[in-house]
């Protein structure tokens, strides 16, 4: 059975149920120095806001800002072309995408994203579907790494 993984972190094996969990930071450790984590299901991640989805109106081709927040989303009212914008180094951010009530819309990705394998999830195709995807940004080569990918949330 395959597997996505990110450098030496390993992710979750292929096909995911959306029962994987993952871990995040929850922020400071109560004044303590160092930070905090917990671990969450994917199901969590995506309705517990854990910080705030920040929307992108839909157009044929997106450019995703990654100051303005680490949780973007996006419907697919088309087909569309899709790349980030100031990232800092080593940002870890979320992709939401959902299907319009028609469904069966792709993304396309820029030459700056890479996926393992280079093997391009295929998104859900029913109406209102939403899949997840969480990025690195790999700042020495300039690449938006994908590490996990979760198909049909919902």
């Amino acid at each position: 059975m395959g597997g996505l993984s990110y450098e030496r972190f390993p992710v979750a094996p292929l096909p995911l149920t959306g029962k994987e969990t993952v871990i995040v930071d929850t922020g400071t450790n109560g004044g303590a120095s160092g930070t905090q984590t917990a671990k969450i299901s994917l199901t969590q991640l995506a309705t517990s806001g854990v910080g705030d989805l920040f929307p992108t109106a839909y157009a044929s081709s997106m450019v995703l800002d990654l100051s303005k927040s680490s949780y973007q989303s996006i419907i697919l009212n088309g087909n569309a072309n899709l790349s980030f914008s100031n990232p800092s180094s080593g940002q870890e951010f979320f992709l939401q995408v959902k299907q319009d009530v028609i469904g069966s819309r792709v993304i396309t990705f820029d030459s700056s994203v890479t996926m393992p394998s280079a093997s391009v999830p295929v998104l859900s195709t029913a109406p209102n579907a939403i899949d997840l995807f969480k990025f690195v940004y790999d700042a020495s080569n300039q690449k938006y790494r994908l590490v996990l990918f979760t198909k049909g949330m919902a």
